[in-house]
């Protein structure tokens, strides 16, 4: 019962935060992560709100990433490791996006960034914008 209810909840905040996104014309640019990383329901009711919301499927290790990618639900891969770069191809084949957070990458892990951007990771989420921006930077 307390489970059905914390989703009801989450279902309400979810449509007006979708609405009020929507009214200010970024809902496209927002990614629902939270419990619906891990929560198909919330995902499929999050689609249901709006095409113009997108959502995460989170894999935390190899073992969880084929389910990650072949979930209908999400339209991102979220990965908490180093993907391969057969990983990263099957997300972009299935016309998805794949970003990374977590350990593997929220430090100050220069080698990380640039190798999860050689493989071609569509985000990197991190607690140092400004040094991964630099580390990344491309002299023309």
């Amino acid at each position: 019962m307390a489970t059905r209810r914390i989703h009801e909840i989450l279902l309400v905040r979810v449509r007006s935060r979708t609405r009020l996104a929507e009214k200010y014309k970024v809902l496209h640019r927002l990614l629902f992560v939270g419990r619906t990383i891990s929560d198909s329901d919330l995902r499929k009711q999050i689609q249901k709100t709006s095409d113009k919301a997108h959502s995460a499927a989170v894999a935390n290790d190899p073992n969880e990433f084929p389910e990650a990618v072949a979930v209908g639900s999400a339209d991102c891969v979220y990965v908490r490791y180093l993907p391969t770069k057969d990983e990263l191809e099957a997300v972009h084949r299935a016309e998805n996006r794949v970003f990374i957070a977590g350990s593997t990458v929220s430090g100050n892990v220069p080698e990380n960034w640039q190798h999860a951007a050689d493989l071609g990771i569509d985000a990197i989420l991190t607690d140092y914008p400004l040094i991964l921006r630099t580390t990344l930077r491309v002299e023309d």
